[in-house]
């Protein structure tokens, strides 16, 4: 499975408040992260895993919006804590597989 991009806003984890939101794509096949220690680089890489996150890491209206690709399908995990009822969809090829939310 490859990632292909990540975005992610309002995370607890990072620890300063200039950083509400995160873009990212994975292009080149070795990807790396640096910063200083403290800094959410293992939270960062769990957020990257193809699983809905844990609602109590986002604030109120958090949202992680993860694609992934593997043996020719694309995937798209995406997880909105703005929609209580069903804050979650997971689709394959663009269809939508997690109908209920949960």
């Amino acid at each position: 499975m490859r990632i292909t991009s990540l975005q992610i806003r309002n995370f607890k984890r990072f620890r300063t408040p200039a950083i509400r939101e995160l873009s990212a794509s994975f292009e080149a096949p070795v990807q790396i992260i640096t910063a200083p220690n403290g800094y959410a680089k293992t939270s960062l890489l769990r957020e990257l895993c193809p699983l809905p996150p844990v609602r109590s890491l986002y604030e109120i209206n958090g949202y992680k919006e993860a694609h992934y690709s593997h043996n020719g399908h694309s995937f798209v995990l995406i997880s909105d804590f703005n929609n209580r009822n069903s804050p979650h969809s997971f689709q394959v090829d663009g269809k939508e597989l997690n109908t209920s939310g949960t």
